[in-house]
């Protein structure tokens, strides 16, 4: 039998036990119902994540985005740039507003470009310009200086040089590209075969004023071959 000694301690026992799990399960109730400040700044400012989700947007889409260098002679105009990354603007890029569009697409332009423009649209400033507009003015500042006239007389001048045939052919393609075969007209097409056919020496002058006079020519005054009859 159990002496009074024996009991009082087995007693003794248990009450430290159950107030030691009552102990545990007490914290374990505090550090449920504490609210975290981390996860409480988190709650209370949607407009930071929203902020962080749009910066991370631009900072993936502009990985994706080569830096526009303006050089009309080898073609690379912001019509030509743009037209390869237009889906990253308007669709990957739906989400983000117009001034978050305005200051991804100037960040891919090289220094010199982004100091024509600002200069240009003094005394608005970058961020003052729409994304449309911004677009637009890009597209009248960095466009093609060669005319399309000239463009064609190349095309029509072209012989093979001392290149590999695959480059050659690459060559050709460019050329009859940009040759915009679609928007050459009949009229255009014969008032440009009528003064390319002009080679003599002795026309060199004539063959420069019509070629000017071609040049020149708008959609208000479009020549046809009548004129040089």
């Amino acid at each position: 039998m159990a002496t009074l000694e024996q009991v009082v301690a087995t007693l003794l026992a248990r009450q430290q036990e159950t107030a030691e799990q009552q102990k545990q399960l007490l914290e374990r109730l505090i550090a449920a119902t504490t609210i975290n400040p981390t996860r409480q700044n988190e709650r209370s400012s949607p407009i930071n994540s929203t902020t962080g989700g749009t910066e991370t947007l631009m900072e993936t889409l502009a990985k994706s985005i080569r830096e526009f260098i303006y050089d009309p002679e080898e073609g690379q105009t912001f019509a030509k740039w743009y037209a390869r990354y237009e889906y990253h603007f308007g669709v990957e890029g739906t989400s983000l507003d117009d001034a978050t569009k305005v200051r991804l697409l100037l960040r891919k332009v090289c220094t010199n470009i982004f100091d024509k423009y600002r200069d240009y649209i003094l005394p608005a400033q970058p961020r003052d310009i729409s994304f449309k507009d911004t677009i637009a003015t890009f597209n009248k500042l960095f466009d093609k200086k060669e005319s399309q006239l000239s463009i064609r007389v190349k095309c029509l001048q072209n012989v093979r040089l001392e290149e590999d045939i695959v480059k050659y052919a690459a060559r050709v393609n460019k050329l009859c590209e940009n040759f915009s075969l679609r928007e050459c007209t009949v009229d255009n097409f014969k008032c440009l075969m009528f003064v390319h056919g002009i080679q003599s020496v002795r026309d060199e002058e004539l063959r420069a004023r019509l070629l000017s006079m071609l040049d020149s020519e708008t959609n208000d005054r479009q020549l046809t071959i009548d004129f040089f009859g």
